[in-house]
């Protein structure tokens, strides 16, 4: 139905804020971005260290790993167990560092015309 959408094979009914879980969405990746080049900076410049682009590679590669482990841990919430409410909300925040398309709901967005194989 138009007004529900899949989530973890379930189904949900459609946010009514569509617009403002866009802008939020958009909001934490600049926000997220700017924050690890401020991060990246501060370091840098507190240990004195020469910036090239091997010594970025350093940084974004650790970057990459830490966030491929948040989002493979932040999948484990998806599965059907009975977690403990501590690990289900550490599992649900590490779900934030999870690029998914579910969060931004396109099937309500687009009113029900979107099927599994026009989204992915």
């Amino acid at each position: 139905a138009p007004t529900h959408y899949r989530s973890s094979g379930l189904c949900r009914p459609c946010p009514s804020n569509l617009t403002l879980r866009f802008l939020l969405f958009a909001l934490a990746g600049l926000l997220s971005s700017t924050g690890l080049l401020y991060v990246a900076h501060k370091f840098d410049a507190a240990f004195g260290i020469e910036r090239t682009r091997a010594h970025y590679s350093k940084h974004i590669g650790a970057f990459t790993i830490t966030l491929g482990y948040a989002q493979l841990l932040s999948v484990l919430a998806n599965v059907r167990v009975d977690w403990p409410p501590a690990v289900l909300r550490v599992l649900t925040l590490l779900g934030a560092f999870s690029l998914d398309v579910d969060v931004l709901t396109p099937e309500c967005t687009a009113g029900g015309r979107i099927d599994f194989t026009t989204k992915w």
